[in-house]
């Protein structure tokens, strides 16, 4: 006679795009835990971002060029995330700067 086996506790597979779900919360936390932990993560305040069929579109405004570029490298090596659009506007104490003339 087998031994009786101990309840399974693990996380069972959740059905109707459970799996999709998971995806988009690893991406999340990931992206939360890299700005959190990041030397300018503060700059990055004002950044939102939406995650959908493998695209990180990040939206927002940061203050420098120089920073626009350092959160797209920050968050282009995730997991599952295959492009990386970059809509943050550049805005500094005199408006944005696609707006400024030269």
């Amino acid at each position: 006679m087998p031994a009786e086996q101990p309840p399974d506790d693990s996380p069972k597979p959740v059905p109707f795009g459970g799996r999709q779900i998971d995806e988009h919360a690893r991406v999340d936390a990931c992206i939360y835990e890299r700005l959190r932990q990041h030397a300018h993560g503060h700059c990055f305040g004002r950044v939102t971002w939406r995650y959908t069929n493998r695209t990180l579109v990040l939206e927002g405004i940061v203050p420098s060029f120089y920073l626009k570029q350092m959160l797209q490298s920050i968050l282009s090596d995730i997991e599952n995330v295959e492009q990386v659009v970059n809509q943050v506007a550049v805005v500094s104490s005199t408006g944005l700067s696609s707006e400024c003339e030269p």
